[in-house]
């Protein structure tokens, strides 16, 4: 059995007019004969990343519900609640969730712990500057430790971060723009790695704030930075060698 993206196999269909249980089996089948030299057998993920997965999946979960009852609360400055019950404050709420937050952190902490495989992959991407577990977690599962990276070239277009160009003839000639088609849970954390490395005094900050002076775009050197942090994690992994300033991603000082 392969697992393939549903996307995929739709853009390869031609005529989408019609739409039926037999139709899309003849579609499918004709997709995997076709690609039948490029799919991959499946295997089961190991245990530890599918219960990883469901523990970082119950923490966003948390996260959203929490920052849902908490926002209204800090922007009371705008609101007149004089006349407001403190019942509606949401106080045994609030304290329940961030208990149980505060338990699934240790899970997962627990869960990394036992396993060495995966504690050495996350002290290996924590080690890159910017980057913290949580977002070590979340590689991990999303790529089944690393397995499914071929490159961090393939790593970045799946977060989001590498920009394709659009041209056609003479008259296309559209900036190169990131693809909406990626995973947002990645390319936000990455997001929140990239705006801490600005503040930093290392190879990323200095990039950063050298770029701002040459008169780039902000965000277009946020995208950069998050595009060399895949690849420096990506880099980290596959050679099982902790971040070295002095000789990984050296081109970083370069355009």
């Amino acid at each position: 059995m392969s697992l393939e993206n549903a996307a995929n196999i739709k853009r390869s269909i031609r005529d989408i007019r019609k739409k039926s249980d037999p139709k899309d089996a003849l579609d499918i089948a004709r997709y995997a004969k076709h690609h039948s030299d490029e799919l991959q057998l499946w295997k089961k993920p190991i245990s530890v990343i599918t219960t990883l997965k469901q523990l970082l999946a119950q923490r966003r979960r948390l996260l959203s519900v929490l920052k849902a009852l908490k926002q209204p609360l800090e922007e009371k400055a705008f609101y007149d609640w004089s006349g407001v019950p403190k019942t509606t404050a949401y106080t045994a709420g609030i304290q329940g969730l961030e208990l149980d937050l505060k338990r699934i952190n240790e899970d997962i902490a627990q869960l990394v712990k036992e396993d060495a495989q995966m504690r050495r992959q996350v002290s290996l991407i924590t080690s890159v500057p910017s980057v913290g577990p949580i977002t070590a977690y979340h590689l991990i599962c999303y790529t089944d430790g690393f397995k499914q990276v071929k490159s961090g070239k393939q790593l970045g277009s799946y977060c989001g971060v590498v920009p394709f160009e659009r041209r056609s003839g003479s008259s296309v000639r559209k900036p190169a723009r990131v693809s909406h088609l990626a995973n947002r849970v990645l390319k936000s954390l990455l997001h929140m790695c990239a705006l801490t490395a600005t503040k930093m005094k290392n190879s990323f900050g200095d990039y950063f704030r050298r770029k701002i002076a040459e008169g780039k775009h902000k965000m277009l050197v946020i995208n950069a930075l998050r595009n060399k942090i895949v690849l420096t994690i990506t880099a980290v992994v596959q050679k099982q060698t902790r971040f070295d300033k002095n000789y990984i991603y050296q081109n970083l000082q370069k355009p």
